[in-house]
């Protein structure tokens, strides 16, 4: 992965968490579907050899924790 490619992930991965949290509320079925991309996107950067080792690093330490941020928003609301 070229740090092109890694910029434009990065942003796609951004827009989506823009779309998914415009209602204020992000459901099971939303979180699955950023997870799954997360993931993508840490085994692209994991797989790819013209980044180096500190970059690969860094962004597999990202805690995305999408869960524990979900159940805090929702029991807000319920307040």
């Amino acid at each position: 992965m070229k740090e092109e490619k890694l910029f434009k992930y990065l942003a796609f991965l951004k827009a989506e968490c823009v779309r998914h949290s415009h209602d204020e509320f992000i459901n099971e079925d939303e979180i699955n579907q950023l997870t799954i991309e997360i993931k993508r996107f840490k085994s692209l950067v994991n797989q790819s050899n013209q980044l180096s080792n500190f970059f690969k690093s860094k962004i597999n330490n990202f805690n995305f924790n999408l869960t524990n941020y979900n159940e805090q928003r929702v029991k807000s609301k319920l307040l």
